[in-house]
């Protein structure tokens, strides 16, 4: 098995090389943008995008692999902290974005809080069966927590996939007219009304990412158990229906996260999608990590006050940083620029979302 320190060093190799997958991607979406609508392609007849999807999906994989025998979850989670400071690195080079103080304090408090998690919340378990891993989900705490997670995503889902659609029966793609930068400034409060739903939508984008990626380090933490039994101890996991089924699970959750954090870097830069998808992975994975191991009477209450003040500086960390800088040069922030257009189109008639 991979010691600690050497699983920590790879992961932070993998996560900039997934970072700088994603920003491939976003930097894919804005060339897209800019050419005429009917010469436009899909994102999987898009060769820039198609290589960071690839190089970001490898770096995810690879990394997963190496870390998540090694490490507890509640390290996981915040040891892809780090990669915030990546996409700013990597969008300020390949994007021309802005790096300034608040992305730098914000990243700060973000491994502050890390550190503290990783540290006060690491708790070593020997690997669990198939059978004491389906004990572990029939458990009520965790049966309820799952439940209203569920609940509370499927609410989310259904309001942001019908905003997305309402805006685009009304207006064309917001990559379209951020591309066409303009200076007018008729129709101002317009363009901010509707630049402030894109936002919306991508930050629920980002939410359901990062949720359903939170599911899928529990379930892959659960499957690499399982392999370790299997493989490292002879103890056959895999002669069952419950183990393939967590498996397929799995999967389906991975493509659902991929597919929602793509909708969401169509909206806005790595930058801000980033730190809030890694937001609710955090909280999730966490919450759900502790959970499902029961592992939270093993835990000091001072430990445990710990972990929750590092959970707190995080989440204040990963505010900071999602709060882009004012822009400079007339540039506007959050995609505003998107609503241009639409706000001018628009002026001679109502859109669907208008109130």
């Amino acid at each position: 098995m991979v010691s600690v320190p050497v699983a920590i060093g790879i992961g932070l190799i993998f996560s900039f090389v997934q970072s700088l997958g994603l920003t491939i991607q976003r930097k894919s979406h804005l060339i897209a943008a800019r050419q005429p609508i009917e010469e436009r392609r899909p994102e999987w007849r898009q060769p820039l995008w198609l290589f960071g999807f690839l190089v970001f999906l490898i770096a995810n994989v690879g990394g997963t692999i190496f870390q998540i025998g090694a490490l507890p979850i509640v390290m996981l989670a915040p040891l892809g902290a780090v990669s915030l400071l990546y996409n700013a690195l990597l969008a300020k080079f390949l994007l021309q974005d802005v790096l300034g103080p608040m992305m730098i304090g914000g990243t700060a408090l973000i491994l502050v809080g890390a550190v503290l998690i990783g540290y006060f919340g690491a708790i070593q378990e020997a690997p669990h069966s198939l059978d004491e891993l389906l004990n572990l989900f029939g458990r009520g705490p965790f049966v309820a927590l799952v439940t209203m997670l569920f609940m509370t995503f499927t609410c989310v889902s259904l309001i942001a996939h019908l905003g997305e659609w309402q805006l685009h029966t009304s207006l064309l793609p917001p990559e379209e007219r951020r591309a066409r930068s303009s200076s007018k400034k008729k129709g101002h409060g317009k363009r901010s009304k509707l630049a402030r739903r894109w936002l919306l939508l991508a930050v629920a984008f980002a939410a359901l990412s990062g949720t359903l990626s939170g599911l899928c380090l529990l379930l892959a933490k659960s499957g690499v158990e399982l392999l370790v039994l299997t493989f490292g101890e002879g103890k056959n996991q895999f002669n069952r229906f419950g183990s393939w089924a967590l498996v397929g699970i799995m999967i389906f959750a991975a493509v659902a996260q991929l597919w929602y954090l793509n909708k969401a870097l169509k909206m806005a830069d790595p930058t801000f999608v980033c730190p809030l998808a890694f937001c609710f992975y955090n909280t999730s994975s966490i919450a759900l990590g502790l959970v499902y191991f029961d592992q939270l009477a093993a835990i000091s209450t001072p430990s445990l006050c710990l972990i929750i003040l590092g959970i707190v500086v995080l989440l204040c960390g990963v505010f900071i940083v999602s709060m882009k800088p004012a822009a400079e040069d007339g540039e506007v922030p959050y995609d505003e620029v998107a609503a241009d257009e639409a706000a001018d189109t628009s002026a001679d008639g109502p859109t669907m979302m208008q109130q």
